[in-house]
């Protein structure tokens, strides 16, 4: 049995500062089809699986200035001992990192997904979901134009 199926996804393909970012608005659960289709259509590499992103460092350096929630996180690779390593996900109402750090203290982990609700001029209480893989999300924003998002990477990079 073979079958086909199209998908109809608005998407911007954007340069900032000497970098490609794919913007696609309201993906569906087949848009990592999309991505590695545009992918070997473009050569340009946007295969998230290599990407890596510090998130604790995204969020130190460039929303330092900015008024912001951390209100979920997803931490991997937390060692618990010498043998064994833990996912965990905290839920908080200010800032899911630093309820990590005070209830495991300084243990090795990396941050996986985070969740933020960032407070702009433009918007109050905008979500946006980060993943260490490249991938942001929101789920307030119905439409959005090209100077928008310009705005917004300009705040994240």
């Amino acid at each position: 049995i073979e079958y086909e199926y199209f998908v109809n996804q608005s998407f911007y393909l954007i340069t900032y500062n000497l970098r490609y970012f794919l913007v696609v608005l309201n993906p569906t659960k087949h848009t990592k089809n999309f991505y590695s289709y545009l992918d070997e259509l473009s050569g340009l590499d946007f295969i998230f699986k290599d990407k890596i992103i510090n998130i604790n460092q995204l969020i130190e350096h460039n929303l330092s200035d900015k008024h912001y929630k951390i209100i979920r996180a997803k931490f991997c690779s937390v060692a618990l001992s010498e043998s064994s390593k833990a996912t965990i996900e905290i839920s908080s109402s200010t800032n899911a990192i630093n309820d990590f750090i005070k209830t495991f203290g300084d243990i090795y982990y990396e941050i996986s997904k985070a969740k933020l609700v960032l407070s702009t001029e433009k918007y109050k209480d905008l979500d946006l979901d980060i993943s260490k893989t490249g991938l942001i999300q929101t789920s307030k924003l119905n439409s959005i134009n090209v100077n928008e998002i310009k705005k917004l990477l300009e705040i994240l990079y």
